[in-house]
């Protein structure tokens, strides 16, 4: 998993990567606005080995309790991408293995709540560009 130092008003926090957004844009305590946020990332995501990578992406996928639609979406959008097929395989791979294993999931139901309907959201957005509205 990759993590990463956030500075917000002077003060340090390490947030995982995935969820950072998130939680940043609903926690009530930070009063710096999110624009102001400098953020130093310590370790590339993927770099050279996308499957490892995509298998890491699908096990934060599964923690953060993604919708299966949302989910099979991303898989199959990075299936065209290059490198073919890696990216798409390994977060369904990395989901898979995660649930089989019963990794450890967040429990927020409200923060689970959000990223839900923000994922729903991009999908409908998704879904209404591709047809031409908007």
């Amino acid at each position: 998993m990759a993590f990463l130092k956030v500075f917000a008003g002077g003060h340090e926090r390490t947030v995982f990567l995935g969820a950072d957004r998130v939680v940043l844009g609903r926690d009530r305590q930070c009063d710096v606005p999110l624009d102001d946020l400098k953020v130093i990332h310590y370790r590339p995501i993927h770099g050279d080995k996308p499957f490892k990578g995509a298998l890491r992406d699908g096990r934060g996928a599964y923690n953060q309790h993604y919708r299966a639609s949302y989910l099979l979406a991303r898989a199959a959008v990075n299936l065209f991408r290059p490198p073919y097929l890696l990216r798409g395989i390994g977060l369904l791979a990395g989901y898979l293995g995660a649930r089989l294993r019963r990794d450890e999931r967040i429990d927020d139901p409200e923060l689970v709540r959000y990223i839900r309907e923000e994922q729903r959201r991009r999908l409908r957005r998704r879904l209404r560009l591709r047809d031409g509205e908007e």
